[in-house]
């Protein structure tokens, strides 16, 4: 169930009505139609491409001022997210927009989605810099400074941990989508000792 929902997300109908396969076949389908993630927050034309934003959006409706309902669009699903943004070009545009959505609709499971994508994607961005470094602000005036010697998905992390290597510091990615306890995992030496935070 946990696995269709990450794939199916809101959509009732491919919760539901879907077997597994089908659901995948449908999903890829729709994705395929859909070129750019910011169609999924404004409204579009032309009832095929329509029919395809409304199966990858899920709609909130808030109360905004003087009680006057809002309707706000989001990715219907984590998958989606990740699929959508995969297509476009300027990944630091569509976490910032994406940001923004998921605070209006106020479900903060949204943002959680975006702030995973965030953080995979100022790894890989410290990874390919000369430095391997890159400056993030944590919160209203507080930065901090991440050393990314080497950034691995989970199937290389063990190979990656025993050859690492005096002040290097290596970044592991979850393998799975429905890893327990963390997303990110960070490895480093201190006197000879294997480090790790989560």
């Amino acid at each position: 169930i946990l696995s269709k929902y990450e794939l199916a997300g809101g959509c009732a109908r491919w919760m539901f009505d879907f077997t597994q396969d089908d659901c995948l076949r449908d999903f890829n389908a729709r994705m395929k139609m859909v070129s750019d993630y910011q169609r999924l927050f404004d409204e579009v034309g032309g009832n095929e491409l329509r029919d395809s934003v409304n199966y990858l959006r899920g709609a909130t409706v808030n109360r905004g001022e003087r009680g006057r309902e809002k309707t706000s669009y989001f990715f219907i699903s984590k998958r989606a997210m990740r699929g959508l943004a995969e297509k476009c070009t300027d990944k630091r545009a569509f976490v910032v927009k994406s940001y923004r959505k998921a605070d209006k609709t106020g479900n903060p499971a949204y943002r959680g989605w975006v702030f995973e994508f965030d953080v995979d994607y100022q790894l890989q961005l410290a990874h390919g810099q000369p430095t391997k470094k890159i400056v993030l602000q944590i919160r209203s005036g507080e930065k901090e400074e991440w050393s990314v010697s080497r950034y691995v998905g989970g199937a290389d992390a063990k190979d990656a941990i025993e050859s690492l290597r005096g002040e290097e510091v290596l970044w592991v990615k979850a393998a799975a989508w429905n890893q327990a306890s963390y997303d990110f995992l960070r490895f480093w030496s201190r006197e000879g000792k294997l480090q790790m935070a989560a």
